[in-house]
């Protein structure tokens, strides 16, 4: 199932947590992690939560970089560079 920009964009007004939020973020992701395009609109959901998934000892599990369909996602993403010079320094 593809969102439209105009239900995805209603989420965040809803007070509380909507009840159909973890559904529509469960089938965005299973589409990333099975490198499906997804629309922009899809990607500023769903992104960012698959890029801070983490373990028990709260660690990153994914990497991001690992997934086509949220490449677009990093590029537009106002954080991508402060996330990118930390990586590199931490990896360094």
């Amino acid at each position: 199932m593809n969102y439209t920009k105009e239900k995805l964009q209603t989420l965040p007004a809803i007070k509380g947590k909507p009840t159909d939020f973890d559904v529509i973020v469960r089938t965005l992701a299973d589409k990333v992690f099975t490198n499906k395009e997804i629309s922009l609109a899809e990607k500023k959901i769903v992104c960012g939560i698959v890029q801070n998934l983490r373990n028990a000892k709260g660690e990153i599990i994914i990497n991001i970089h690992d997934y086509s369909s949220c490449k677009n996602y990093l590029f537009r993403n106002r954080n991508f560079y402060i996330h990118y010079c930390l990586r590199v320094f931490i990896e360094s």
